[in-house]
């Protein structure tokens, strides 16, 4: 029988972070991309997931998707302990830098973020991942 966990058990799992070489992206180094926790998937989901409904539609204005590349940034880039790098106010400086370059964050925050872990994916996460993140 598997072991059964304790509440400070549960409350003491880090999220998953990954050191993301930037470079190429003309940035000067690496950066920690941490998933994202269950309370920001929530208001990620709250504040876009309506957004993209809407574009669905065809009555969402295009505009309404700004700010999502940005969003996944300022919460989920973090130090080496795990603590923000951005502070909220930040989305709209961080609107300023490329695409690219926040286009690559937004993708390791949604794989460490949305994978099941199930079969390789789990197993090939773990290849690229440091430790968890606190």
């Amino acid at each position: 029988m598997a072991k059964m966990l304790t509440a400070d058990e549960i409350l003491g799992v880090k999220l998953r972070g990954e050191v993301v070489d930037m470079t190429p992206h003309g940035w000067s180094g690496s950066v920690v991309v941490r998933q994202m926790s269950s309370m920001e998937q929530a208001e990620f989901l709250y504040l876009y997931g309506l957004r993209v409904e809407n574009l669905s539609k065809d009555t969402g204005d295009p505009k309404d998707m700004r700010g999502m590349s940005e969003w996944m940034a300022c919460r989920c880039i973090v130090d080496e302990s795990g603590a923000r790098l951005f502070e909220n106010d930040a989305i709209e400086d961080l609107g300023d830098l490329s695409f690219a370059a926040l286009q690559e964050v937004s993708n390791v925050v949604n794989r460490l973020t949305f994978e099941t872990g199930e079969a390789d994916g789990v197993e090939e996460a773990g290849k690229n991942s440091e430790a968890p993140v606190a």
